[in-house]
């Protein structure tokens, strides 16, 4: 087992499975997705992201008629809470903030029909948690967790089950600063809107809120594919040619492929070769080059904060030539030189203001809430005053190549 088991076997047994189970005080538990393990006597165990306490639950495909979770910092989330009003109503469901008889501040989310547990991680307590941390600018954790079951009962009959887990921080940070944008401005018709939108961001607004971390050159060349797979998700319109059709695009293509594989033919290379080769090239002239792309980002951006990128001589042709020389190694000078370095510091720390800007005024604050809240906040002075050293220095502005 240990040195020469099947892999295809190993694999299978690794393969996250339900386990339901009692603890010693006759709790009933169900152990979610867990995988198998075992020690160096061959003693199993497993591994789980979430445990649910108080019931024998299904698999992956449990239903859940809403979940209820806590965030930190709690003081943040107390100006939600309001009897006399209604439930923010969205596309995915309801949501509503109170406090129980402990304090503890609930976010609590009743979808139009039954979701399962990774459904519900991913349409609604991500992001409700990730707009937190765009408003924020602080890394806010899940606090705790529970659900209730979808069955045929009235929902407010049945119990809430809590659940445990790597996802879920039960020891809240002690404090963190100043929001940037007051969470004031977060009501529940923002949190109910954002769910909406989320759906279409494909988890890519949590990339914003909180970025990798680690080399320059992977968080730079990161934020840069965020950016390109943000502004086609956030703008419809992505074409050169809006009112060409499918099949004059078609036509144009083929004639492009016809007319180049000919010349070539004549210069000695092979038509079959040619073609394929022209083929891959023409498969999307008609989309948004990404410098394009960044331009659109940039405006949507400066109609909230005018100057968010005015110390950079022309943003996107430099963060084009970042990304550019990072993913093609179309290297304009040393690869490893200070210029290039200072370079992907100052893309990488404008792109995240830069997107988090989009996506607030896309989550619904308003303009002038954001650069009211922008122009008080000193760490949008640091993020100038950085860009500035790094660019003023002489190193850091380089050359600026024609970017696609």
């Amino acid at each position: 087992m240990t040195t020469s088991g099947d892999p295809d076997d190993v694999v299978a047994d690794f393969q996250p499975v339900t386990v339901q189970g009692v603890l010693d005080d006759g709790t009933e538990v169900t152990v979610m997705d867990a995988q198998a393990d075992h020690d160096v006597l061959l003693r199993q165990w497993f591994r789980a992201p979430v445990v649910v306490m108080g019931a024998h639950l299904g698999g992956r495909e449990q239903g859940y008629a809403s979940v209820r979770f806590c965030l930190d910092d709690p003081r943040w989330w107390t100006h939600l809470i309001d009897p006399a009003r209604g439930p923010g109503c969205g596309e995915v469901g309801s949501v509503r903030v109170y406090a129980d008889d402990d304090a503890q501040v609930w976010f609590e989310h009743r979808a139009r029909s039954p979701l399962t547990r990774r459904e519900y991680d991913r349409l609604v307590i991500d992001p409700v948690l990730t707009l937190a941390k765009l408003a924020t600018q602080s890394r806010l954790h899940v606090t705790a967790l529970e659900f209730r079951v979808a069955d045929e009962r009235n929902v407010e009959d049945t119990r809430w089950l809590p659940a445990i887990g790597r996802i879920i921080d039960s020891g809240t940070a002690g404090s963190y600063p100043d929001a940037v944008i007051p969470t004031q401005e977060l009501t529940l018709e923002v949190f109910s809107d954002w769910i909406g939108v989320s759906r279409d961001l494909d988890g890519l607004a949590s990339a914003v809120a909180d970025p990798v971390r680690g080399a320059i050159q992977a968080q730079a060349l990161t934020m840069c594919a965020v950016a390109e797979g943000l502004h086609r998700r956030l703008c419809p319109v992505t074409s050169r040619f809006p009112g060409l059709s499918g099949n004059a695009r078609d036509r144009v293509r083929r004639a492009a492929r016809t007319a180049g594989a000919e010349m070539l033919e004549q210069k000695g290379f092979d038509r079959e070769v040619s073609e394929k080769a022209l083929n891959e090239a023409l498969s999307h002239f008609d989309e948004l080059p990404y410098r394009r792309r960044l331009e659109q980002l940039q405006d949507s951006a400066e109609c909230a904060v005018p100057e968010i990128v005015a110390d950079f001589s022309d943003w996107p042709v430099q963060v084009c030539s970042a990304r550019n020389q990072l993913a093609h190694q179309a290297y304009t000078s040393d690869a490893s030189s200070d210029g290039l370095l200072l370079l992907l510091i100052a893309v990488d720390y404008s792109l995240s203001w830069v997107l988090r800007t989009v996506l607030l005024r896309r989550a619904g604050i308003p303009d002038e809430v954001v650069l009211r809240c922008f122009d008080n906040d000193a760490r949008y002075g640091l993020y100038r005053a950085n860009v500035r050293s790094y660019l003023d220095s002489g190193e850091g502005r380089g050359p600026e190549p024609c970017c696609r």
